[in-house]
């Protein structure tokens, strides 16, 4: 999987592209199954209303903004 470096003032690191895409490269969904059902599982409507009821939010759309970071 490609990561570029990003850097702030607070911190060093390399960072995936969108984890939404990987669907789209059945390479990386065969290497990497474990991210791809961490994605699904983070993506998913159970999850969403976990966090929802947790925090008390409840206009919580379907797409969720994820990437993967390395140090």
């Amino acid at each position: 999987m490609k990561a570029d470096f990003k850097e702030t003032d607070l911190f060093k690191v390399f960072q995936s592209g969108e984890l939404a895409l990987i669907d789209n490269d059945e390479l990386l969904s065969k290497k990497m199954p474990s991210l791809l059902a961490m994605r699904n599982a983070i993506y998913s409507e159970a999850f969403r209303n976990l966090v929802s009821k947790v925090t008390g939010c409840d206009d919580l759309i379907e797409r969720v903004d994820c990437s993967a970071n390395a140090v």
